[in-house]
């Protein structure tokens, strides 16, 4: 792991403490830090909040069996009373920060008919945190739910931007949303222009040094060489009412 991340599934040497890693992972010192950033204003807390949030979600698979939970090789991870605990601190941080600056909605402000909900299933889940691809996900469930459409709307005024303060956490959905592009330019050329746009976004990030040419290159090829066929398909429908 990169230098200063933290080690959310493994015992430290320095300490015995049983219960060390079951506290960690319920994860109370994020509500200090939303309300430190909430308090002072100072993006430095955001930063923190946002970077561990990612680094968590790199380290925890979803469990295949949700009931395997008890298992030893899986705990903390799914310890049921330490899950309990982390996300009540979740919905504590969060609704801390959510209306703020430093914390930008986005998959959260569309609105669906029910219809569309139910044909094109739940989220892919070859995308997204705690994927290869730690990304994507959104944006391809946006782009299948206006496939499915009859008529969409769209509200010619700024309303709610995705635009990370860190750069470097930009970076590391980008191989996901790309993907997601590539998938439905194939199906529907007319999306060409958005996926011209990403690669040069990528190009972009490479350029200032916030991605390297290495990830950059593998986001490439996860896009439009690596199971070609299989990227480019339309996408199932996927399961409804998972927990991630």
């Amino acid at each position: 792991m990169a230098t200063g991340t933290i080690d959310w599934i493994n015992q430290p040497a320095s300490s015995t403490n049983t219960e060390f890693r079951y506290t960690l992972n319920r994860q109370f010192f994020w509500n200090d830090l939303a309300m430190a950033y909430r308090f002072t204003g100072d993006a430095k807390y955001i930063t923190e909040l946002k970077t561990q949030l990612d680094s968590w979600s790199r380290q925890y698979t979803r469990l295949s069996n949700p009931d395997s939970w008890i298992s030893t090789d899986v705990r903390p991870k799914w310890d049921l009373f330490t899950t309990s605990e982390r996300v009540k601190n979740w919905m504590y941080a969060y609704y801390m920060v959510q209306d703020t600056g430093g914390w930008d909605g986005y998959s959260n402000t569309m609105f669906l008919h029910s219809r569309i909900a139910e044909a094109i299933g739940g989220f892919d889940e070859e995308l997204g945190i705690g994927t290869a691809n730690n990304g994507g996900e959104d944006t391809d469930y946006a782009l299948r739910a206006y496939r499915q459409s009859r008529k969409s709307r769209f509200v010619n005024r700024a309303l709610i931007g995705h635009r990370d303060h860190n750069p470097r956490l930009r970076s590391r959905y980008y191989r996901g949303s790309l993907i997601a592009i590539a998938r439905h330019t194939a199906m529907r050329p007319a999306s060409v222009a958005l996926l011209v746009r990403k690669i040069m976004v990528g190009s972009f990030l490479v350029a200032t040094r916030d991605m390297s040419s290495q990830e950059f290159r593998t986001a490439l090829r996860a896009a439009f060489m690596v199971g070609k066929a299989q990227t480019f398909a339309p996408a199932p429908p996927q399961s409804r009412g998972r927990a991630a």
